[in-house]
């Protein structure tokens, strides 16, 4: 009689001073790569992913030439494979060690993470910044808020997406993104918008802002607000740039990471105010103050070099120091 087949493997793990003890069956994964004996035909960047991840390439199945195991197919096995929490003590969703207190990682904790990770560790990032005046800019809004209701008024944060929208389609090249053996140009903008809410910042997604003025915007933006408080929204996903503000929280500058499928990222700062001279010829006073906000864009040296970067730069700066051409 032929012998009885192995057990699968048993794995355990034990969780300090919780007297926890989880066993799994540990079951030998099966090969779905094209592969030649123990190799498995997999691009130099899938390799270095699967690697960084802990991930088997012999368990993803390749979507290249000749099944070859891509870097995106290794993105969307660790987007699609399930995580389990750690085990935490009976009765609570944290666990107490010695001093300090283990709270579980969420799915979508952890896929934030290795994607930051990943971005950080795989995109050469450079970063260019500006100081704009945005004087004449806070003066339009008060106009323009003047007689609008709440829930209609617009922020400064509407007025950068705006602005990005009309620049990418004077400089088009910053509206791309990286595909290894290819880059990708958008004809459209979809801006990820970073807004705080009690479950942190979230990314939600403004669709075709080439298309929209700043009275659509600042609607939009405020419904986002109020969807992604009360955890309705599905306006999540991968917008071709993203902006995030951390102004109110008195930050001056930042250089935020490049999300996936973009080849640039904009951060902006807190406001603040400047002593300047005055060059009015009609004005009595020597001197005058000007608002000033610190821009930073991150980008991705393989899609965007630095002349572009820069003109990219220059034409955000000059319209919003000349807010009036966004209304038009």
């Amino acid at each position: 009689a032929a012998p009885a087949a192995p057990e699968p493997a048993k794995a355990s793990v034990n969780v300090a001073d919780t007297k926890t003890t989880v066993t799994t069956a540990v079951t030998p994964p099966t090969p779905v790569s094209a592969r030649v004996g123990d190799r498995v035909f997999a691009s130099p960047l899938a390799r270095k992913t699967a690697a960084e991840s802990g991930v088997d390439l012999a368990t993803i199945q390749g979507t290249g030439p000749n099944s070859r195991v891509v870097n995106a197919d290794v993105l969307d096995f660790l987007h699609s494979a399930p995580v389990e929490a750690p085990a935490a003590a009976a009765g609570s969703s944290q666990a107490a060690v010695g001093n300090v207190t283990d709270r579980p990682v969420t799915v979508t904790e952890q896929d934030v993470a290795n994607a930051l990770y990943r971005r950080k560790q795989e995109v050469p990032h450079y970063y260019l910044n500006s100081e704009v005046d945005i004087t004449a800019l806070l003066k339009l809004r008060e106009k323009l808020n003047a007689d609008l209701p709440d829930d209609s008024k617009v922020s400064v944060n509407d007025f950068l997406i705006r602005a990005s929208a009309i620049v990418m389609r004077r400089v088009p090249a910053v509206n791309a993104a990286w595909h290894e053996t290819f880059i990708r140009k958008y004809n459209y903008c979809d801006i990820n918008v970073a807004l705080q809410t009690d479950a942190g910042v979230l990314l939600p997604v403004i669709r075709n802002v080439e298309s929209k003025g700043l009275a659509a915007i600042a609607q939009e933006t405020h419904s986002l607000q109020a969807e992604v408080n009360n955890g309705e929204s599905e306006a999540f996903g991968h917008g071709t740039f993203t902006i995030t503000n951390l102004g109110m929280f008195g930050v001056k500058s930042f250089l935020p990471i490049v999300s996936d499928y973009q080849s640039a990222s904009l951060g902006v700062g807190t406001i603040s105010q400047t002593v300047v001279p005055n060059k009015d010829p009609d004005s009595k006073s020597k001197f005058q103050v000007k608002h000033v906000v610190t821009v930073s864009l991150s980008c991705d040296h393989r899609v965007v070099d630095g002349a572009v970067s820069a003109q990219w730069l220059q034409e955000f700066k000059t319209i919003l120091e000349d807010p009036v051409k966004m209304l038009l």
